[in-house]
């Protein structure tokens, strides 16, 4: 389990994620399967960040 630190909570806490996926194409028709995680405290439930995370698929 992640812990960071909550804003709100003033404290470090467990963080609970969650993850939703997209794909793009670029010019050259390469997909790209984006991942992008957000990680929300598991005390008070405020969003404290997020992330993407890029994966090249191919054609």
């Amino acid at each position: 389990m992640l812990r960071e630190f909550c804003p709100k909570c003033r404290t470090i806490q467990t963080m609970n994620t969650s993850d939703s996926k997209k794909m793009e194409t670029d010019k050259d028709n390469k997909v790209t399967e984006i991942t992008i995680r957000s990680y929300y405290c598991s005390v008070c439930h405020i969003f404290v960040r997020s992330e993407n995370v890029k994966t090249v698929k191919g054609k």
